[in-house]
């Protein structure tokens, strides 16, 4: 956080995701719900360029669902939403990193191929374009 307290994320025996800030560890917020869809595994999380704390979680339908922060320090969040259109299922809790001015989002498929999806902001894409666009991954010679 940019007071440099520490938050962190686990997911509730109920699908839910609970926050706990280390200046207060006590004190538990529960996270936006995912209608239709129960979260597993671990949450990702990270701090973005834009100063909102991302959120990345397996559903338990297999596909990757993430959220966000409406602004920097906001408690209010966005939607949850499937990153891949439906397209790629995933074998593994998702990851969160930072890649230059952005973020991506990566994963393997229950077939074993690496996923990388590069998160584009709003002032980034094209009216057509969607919210995560994939990177090409090659394998190593």
């Amino acid at each position: 956080m940019p007071n440099n307290d520490i938050t962190s994320y686990a997911v509730k025996a109920d699908g839910t995701i609970e926050s706990k800030r280390a200046a207060d560890p006590w004190a538990a917020t529960v996270g936006v719900p995912m209608p239709g869809v129960k979260a597993v595994g671990s949450p990702s999380a990270l701090m973005a360029p834009n100063g909102t704390i991302q959120l990345a979680v397996r559903g338990d339908d297999g596909f990757v669902y993430r959220t966000g922060q409406t602004s920097p320090g906001s408690s209010t969040w966005l939607p949850w939403a499937e990153v891949t259109g439906y397209a790629h299922e995933t074998a593994v809790d998702p990851t969160l990193s930072l890649a230059a001015d952005t973020w991506v989002v990566a994963f393997r498929t229950p077939a074993g191929d690496p996923k990388l999806l590069r998160y584009q902001p709003v002032a980034a894409r094209a009216a057509e374009s969607t919210e995560f666009v994939e990177v090409p991954l090659t394998p190593a010679p």
